[in-house]
């Protein structure tokens, strides 16, 4: 399962306003289970499989601050995501129901 995580962006001094960092996080299937989220945007944090970091963003004061667009364009991005893992594992589940069961006898 893939979310959006954001965080505050560490700077230099030398940028003015605030800017926040986007990341896709794929998590591992205990925190999917029980939909947990990881504390940190790191590859270390426990309950992260996968990392996507889309870099640090202004935050401005409208919908068309770059923040803001990012923000949507990282959950648009998170749901095709999941809808392709969904879509791989409803594939595998129907290869694995229709598969032939092999049975083993001890006459053979």
């Amino acid at each position: 399962m893939w979310i959006v995580m954001t965080s505050t962006a560490k700077m230099p001094s030398s940028c003015w306003g605030t800017y926040r960092r986007i990341a896709l996080v794929r998590l591992t299937p205990d925190y999917a289970a029980v939909r947990q989220r990881p504390r940190m945007i790191s590859d270390r944090a426990r309950g992260v499989a996968e990392l996507k970091d889309l870099g640090h963003h202004h935050v401005g004061k409208t919908r068309r601050g770059a923040y803001q667009r990012e923000l949507v364009l990282a959950e648009l991005q998170a749901a095709a995501l999941n809808a392709r893992e969904g879509q791989w594992l409803a594939q595998r589940q129907l290869q694995q129901s229709t598969a032939p069961a092999l049975s083993w006898s001890a006459d053979d």
